[in-house]
């Protein structure tokens, strides 16, 4: 598992996790389970978990992303959070700074690539997030 910020990916678990699961701190806290899928794995005798190819005799765990949220739990937020715990402002801005030096012919073409990913990767998240949301009656925005 690796956790960045408020993120936490590659989490495992027996059932599949609940998209929203708050966590009823009295903050309105929650967490935003997402890439859920199921994968199979290897139980050793000591408790020690292995992901492994797809086997029909294996066991099968779902593995995860998992976002903690400390906001209103609508769909602006949710991304907003998500997006910043990809690509903090630092990294994004520098991501803008070379693409358009790329496009100015200050630096080679090839630093345009890395900004064109940032916003694929972006529109990706935004869809999942809103779909996430609509599934879910989540509301877009604080209205």
């Amino acid at each position: 598992m690796k956790k960045e910020n408020n993120l936490s990916l590659g989490l495992l678990s027996e059932k599949r996790p609940d998209t929203f699961h708050d966590l009823n701190n009295g903050r309105g806290s929650f967490l935003y389970n997402h890439n859920i899928y199921q994968v199979s794995v290897l139980k050793d005798e000591q408790g020690g978990i292995t992901v492994i190819a797809d086997k029909i005799d294996s066991d099968k765990m779902y593995r995860y992303d998992s976002l903690r949220c400390d906001f209103a739990k609508n769909a602006d937020n949710i991304f907003a959070e998500l997006l910043a715990s990809h690509y903090p402002l630092e990294k994004e801005s520098k991501l803008l700074n070379e693409f358009n030096s790329a496009e100015l012919g200050l630096i080679p073409d090839e630093f345009r690539e890395p900004y064109k990913a940032f916003l694929l990767h972006r529109i990706n998240l935004r869809d999942m997030v809103m779909g996430d949301c609509a599934i879910n009656n989540v509301p877009l925005d604080n209205e």
